[in-house]
């Protein structure tokens, strides 16, 4: 007599084969290496029966890796996020009080091929034109 295949249930309720459903929670662990983070969150979510009872050792071995390493990418994701969140609140700060700050020489800002060599012109003017540049997207024209 023919022995039924063992199976694992997934979260939504599917049968899967054993051997299938190992397969798969290790190709999601794996995949989750290669820039693929939410594939641990996924492989969690999809074997989540076995991730919390533990039944199924494979199973419960490589979503329990998913989950360490979901949880160290999110951390670092919203670690990440915050601190982009606070440098662009810094830099529209100082963009927003350079602009305020009183008119500056706009003075030398326009290379005159005629009258200087780029070479000398760049070291004596060019930090000054881009600073005022910076400070109003534009450099403007004496």
């Amino acid at each position: 007599m023919d022995s039924p295949e063992p199976v694992v249930e997934s979260v939504d309720g599917e049968l899967i084969a054993v051997h299938k459903a190992h397969k798969l929670a290790r190709r999601m662990f794996v995949a989750g290496f290669f820039c693929l983070p939410l594939l641990w969150g996924f492989n969690v979510w999809l074997f989540w029966p076995d991730f919390r009872s533990g039944r199924d050792a494979v199973l419960s071995k490589f979503t329990r890796r998913s989950a360490r390493g979901f949880t160290v990418h999110q951390q670092r994701f919203i670690q990440q996020a915050g601190h982009n969140s606070s440098a662009h609140q810094g830099l529209h700060r100082v963009l927003r009080t350079e602009r305020l700050a009183p008119e500056e020489d706009h003075a030398g800002c326009v290379w005159d091929p005629s009258t200087a060599d780029m070479a000398q012109w760049l070291p004596a003017h060019g930090q000054h034109c881009i600073r005022n540049a910076l400070n109003r997207l534009t450099c403007e024209v004496p």
